[in-house]
């Protein structure tokens, strides 16, 4: 049997937006073949859309979607999606997040997360509520087991920082008789993180004896960022098949075949740029900004800045602009003009002297007996970030910090 792993991405609470996209995917995979097609956690919905979570209204938009995807997605292909139901008997607010499969006009729900996250960016106990076991299903005579991301990541001794869950629903399904494992995953990317769950995947399979495949999200929503990379590996851990990372992309692989050899990952520092390029223009394009500014100083920081943001959004959308003042060296204005036109950016100068001179002549009563020191400095980017909004406001552009993480720490930028 052909399956397809459709990494797409969503936003955040865009119901009707994300199931255009899979209407899109679903297209692509019965032209490629499929019987079955499978989308990454919450991919209806979007992860995760948070206290929205909690509006009656936006779950019977959910529900009103599933539907007429039921009548939408066409004869000879099945579709595997993650969505959120609620649980019966009811437990108040929360909700199950679920696994759903449409196949032959009937929409029915195979599996309910287990292991609900709770730690670094996840608040999943806020809205969900952990699911009731799941059992396989068959389709076209293969035994399918169904999980969703964190439900194959616990006990494993993947990462020593993992929490400890109870139970193994990998485990459970494989001792139920299931053939392939799959997952519906909405995992975020850090540092090293590609290739962790690559590991992950091949630990798994070879220690249970069975093929997995993991279907990961991909894009920017607020501050994490997905990488996709969505990966398969038949049941000694040989790979069937990896999509792209940091893209939408939509890849197959037949549950017959075994696997060959494993692509070399994406070198770390590729995977941090790739990440943030990622980030700028999905966070602007997620938003309606179509441009960005930055003030650019003529150093390292501000110069990455702009680099990553005329890759993300064009260099006819980045404006640059240079805000010289009295502790302002002429070689950094001239390097900013430099870097400005290397780009190929707009360009714009702001001296903020006498702003500068007024904030002195406003705090001098306050400084008596004080000498100068880094405190007059340290209003210079103050002023320059008052500036720069402005700015965003006045032309409705993204605003894009080029401080380091010990400037962002003490408000300097």
């Amino acid at each position: 049997m052909l399956i397809a792993l459709a990494q797409i991405n969503t936003s955040q609470g865009d119901v009707p937006r994300n199931a255009k996209l899979m209407l899109a995917a679903i297209e692509r995979a019965q032209r490629s073949g499929a019987r079955l097609v499978v989308f990454p956690e919450l991919s209806l919905c979007g992860y995760c859309p948070r206290d929205i979570l909690f509006l009656r209204s936006f779950l019977r938009g959910i529900e009103a979607a599933e539907k007429k995807l039921t009548t939408e997605i066409p004869s000879g292909i099945a579709v595997l999606f993650g969505s959120v139901a609620l649980p019966q008997p009811s437990s108040g607010r929360k909700l199950l997040n679920t696994a759903t499969l449409i196949d032959k006009g009937q929409c029915r729900v195979l599996a309910q997360k287990r292991n609900l996250p709770n730690y670094d960016v996840f608040d999943e106990a806020r809205y969900f509520v952990s699911g009731e076991p799941s059992h396989p299903f068959e389709l076209d005579g293969v035994h399918i087991g169904v999980t969703i991301c964190e439900d194959i990541w616990g006990n494993v001794g993947s990462d020593p920082g993992m929490p400890i869950y109870h139970g193994d629903p990998a485990s459970e399904l494989v001792a139920a008789g299931a053939e392939l494992i799959l997952n519906l995953s909405a995992s975020p990317f850090a540092v090293g993180k590609i290739d962790q769950r690559s590991r992950l995947l091949k630990e798994r399979a070879n220690q249970l004896g069975v093929s997995f495949a993991l279907c990961n999200l991909v894009g920017g929503n607020d501050e994490i960022i997905f990488d996709g990379t969505s990966l398969a590996v038949d049941q000694h851990g040989r790979e069937l098949a990896r999509a792209k990372s940091f893209e939408e992309d939509l890849v197959t692989f037949e549950t017959r075949d075994s696997g060959g050899a494993s692509v070399a990952g994406i070198v770390e520092i590729e995977e941090l740029r790739r990440a943030l390029v990622l980030g700028i223009r999905d966070y602007a394009k997620k938003t309606g900004f179509q441009s960005a500014v930055l003030g650019l100083s003529g150093g390292i920081d501000s110069a990455l800045t702009a680099a990553l943001a005329v890759e993300a959004l064009g260099k006819d959308n980045v404006l640059g602009v240079s805000m010289p003042s009295m502790y302002s060296a002429q070689m950094s204005h001239d390097d900013a003009q430099e870097i400005a036109k290397n780009l190929g950016i707009r360009f714009q100068v702001i001296p903020i002297g006498e702003s500068f001179d007024a904030a002195l002549k406003a705090l001098t009563p306050h400084f008596v007996d004080h000498a100068p020191d880094v405190t007059e400095e340290n209003i210079q980017p103050r002023i320059r970030g008052m500036y720069l909004m402005a700015l965003a406001n006045k032309f409705h552009s993204l605003l894009l910090s080029t401080g380091n993480k010990s400037e962002l720490a003490v408000g300097y930028c």
